[in-house]
């Protein structure tokens, strides 16, 4: 593997770290519609960064689903 192609791995990685952290510090900070409808928005504008890959959508997924499993964790469902 080069090393552009490792570069959009760890971008991707990182991103999805971020994406992560905004989302669970946000928890109880707002409604709960604005709150997953910021998410899915910027979820999806991460996909199109990465040009809509399989591993891209993948990795949003799961992000997204810990997201929620952490939202229904501090009981806020």
């Amino acid at each position: 593997m080069k090393e552009p192609e490792l570069k959009q791995y760890f971008s991707l990685y990182t991103d999805c770290w971020k994406f992560f952290r905004k989302y669970v510090e946000w928890i109880g900070g707002m409604d709960e519609e604005t709150f997953w409808q910021k998410a899915v928005d910027e979820s999806a504008t991460l996909y199109d960064k990465y040009d809509k890959s399989e591993f891209a959508k993948q990795m949003l997924a799961a992000t997204m689903a810990e997201i929620d499993r952490v939202y229904k964790r501090e009981g806020l469902e």
